[in-house]
Order: C-alpha cells, then sequence, then structure tokens
C-alpha cells in the first residue's frame, strides 16, 4: 500500500489528506469521513484491506481535526461538512474516471455518510461504516439540548467536551496503542454539536422511505457505549435496504478495528470487501 499526503484548501480551511493507494491495479475508490475527535490518516489498516482488493482509499482531515486547521472540534455548518465530502469525491472522479466509488466511515463520519446516502445526489458503488452515530440528542438530558439549542446561537463557536474517553473507543492500555497522540482531541463547539443534532433528526424522518441498493456493510463493537447497539436496532430494523449487512463485533468496543482481538472484525471486512470487489 501507498500512502501519499496532501494538501488542498476547501471551504476557507487549509485541508490536508491522505491517499491509500495499491500497488497495483486500481480498480475502484472510496472516500473516508473520519469520527468526531480523530483524522484520517489513522485508518491506514481498514485502508489496507481495502487496497489489498484493488480499492484506493481517499481520506480528508474535516475542519479543526487531524492536520487541517481550524480550532480542534470547530465544524461550521452541515454545509461546510458537505463541502468536503464533495471535495473528496471530485478529487476522486476527476483522477479515476469511471471507476466505481465508494463511501467508508466511522463514528460521526458515519452520519454524515448516511446524509450522503439520503440526501446528497452524489452516487456511490457500495458503503462501510463503523458504530455510525445516529441520535446524538438521546445521550443528552432534555435540558442539556434545550440549553445547546440556546447558547449555539450566542456563543456558536465555543467548544466543550464530547464526554467520549478513549477507554471506551479501544483497549487504552494495550501495548500498540499510540499513547498521547496530538492529533486525537474530545472537543466539539456548539454549533457543530447542533447541527449533528438536527442532521440525524432528518436522516431518521428520510431512512425508512428511501430505497437504498448498494451494498452497506454495518459494523458495531458489542460493548460500544458510544453509540450504543439499542440505537443502531432501533434505526435499522426494517429499513427497505436489501443489501444491508448489520454485524456485531462480539467483546469489542467502539472500534473494533481497534481491538485487542481484532482478526474477527477483519475477516468480516475482508469478507465483505470480497464480495464488493
Amino acid at each position: 500500500m501507498i500512502t501519499t499526503p496532501s494538501k488542498h484548501q476547501i471551504a476557507g480551511y487549509e485541508a490536508c489528506a491522505t491517499m491509500f493507494s495499491p500497488e497495483g491495479e486500481v480498480r475502484a475508490v472510496a472516500l473516508l469521513i473520519h469520527g468526531q475527535g480523530d483524522f484520517g490518516s489513522r485508518y491506514d489498516a481498514v485502508a489496507s484491506v481495502f487496497c489489498e482488493r484493488g480499492i484506493a482509499v481517499y481520506a480528508v482531515d474535516l475542519p479543526g481535526h487531524g492536520l487541517t486547521a481550524g480550532e480542534r472540534g470547530d465544524i461550521p455548518s452541515m454545509a461546510v461538512a458537505e463541502e468536503f465530502v464533495g471535495h473528496a469525491y471530485s478529487q476522486l472522479a476527476r483522477e479515476f474516471p469511471e471507476r466505481p466509488i465508494g463511501l467508508l466511515a466511522h463514528s460521526m463520519g458515519g452520519q454524515l455518510a448516511l446524509r450522503e446516502l439520503l440526501i446528497n445526489s452524489r452516487e456511490y458503488a457500495f458503503c462501510w461504516m463503523n458504530g455510525p452515530l445516529l441520535y446524538p440528542a438521546k445521550r443528552k438530558h432534555p435540558f442539556e439540548i434545550f440549553l445547546l439549542r440556546l447558547l449555539a446561537k450566542v456563543i456558536p463557536r465555543y467548544t466543550i467536551s464530547t464526554q467520549v474517553k478513549r477507554s471506551e473507543c479501544q483497549p487504552v492500555d494495550a501495548s500498540w496503542v499510540k499513547k498521547n497522540d496530538p492529533l486525537f482531541h474530545s472537543s466539539i463547539s456548539l454549533r457543530w454539536g447542533l447541527a449533528l443534532i438536527r442532521s440525524a433528526e432528518e436522516v431518521a424522518a428520510l431512512a425508512k422511505s428511501v430505497q437504498i441498493q448498494i451494498p452497506i456493510l454495518v459494523t458495531q463493537g458489542e460493548l460500544d457505549t458510544v453509540n450504543p447497539t439499542k440505537y443502531a436496532n432501533e434505526f435499522f430494523v426494517d429499513l427497505p435496504w436489501e443489501s444491508l449487512d448489520y454485524q456485531l463485533i462480539p467483546q469489542a468496543l467502539h472500534e473494533p478495528f481497534q481491538h485487542d482481538n481484532p482478526e474477527e472484525f477483519y475477516e468480516i471486512l475482508s469478507s465483505w470487501c470480497d464480495e464488493v470487489a
């Protein structure tokens, strides 16, 4: 696998991106949307599964994330986030014309991926998402949501903690975990938090009325407390998506690709990739 960093001007930001390319022929491409507080280049192990099958993966760090400029955790609006995703799509379509384009995502990125599939007109050939953010408001007391809606109008750029601990995502005591990586953070601005809540409401309202026929794999750790499995069951049950495959990873946290024993996750992902490739 060949890893190539690049810089771009997107929505007024100096944005950083990473391309993971197979060493041989590129048969298809995929854009990857990272989660809140993380960044695209960390997904090298996931990208390698796709690259082994001739699928290049392109990940852009969103504003306030990774190596892209901006206050940590602050994405000004859903429109700006969609502009970043649109840039990634256009970049792939321009560089690899006539190649199928897939969509990959984790956590908060899963919410943006669902918007892409349900609301935006860009066409995708396949989609994998892990632990997608489905109902962000349900993790908060109604009074907290009331305050958020109020304060986001007054101090929209103000950042607070997501209250997501690394220990909820991966086994932090494992020897292979990189300690204190400065590119990770747990911040989110009030305006972006509110944008995600509104987006989730829009997506949930549309999901049961839109037929999606492309292959979709949703993976989730059985012990996920960030985006609990009960929310996934509530969201995905009875959806009219014929090619949706939901896979629960036993004993895994929010990031089964960073689990103590990730073999089962990678076996599931590899098997699904073999089918879509």
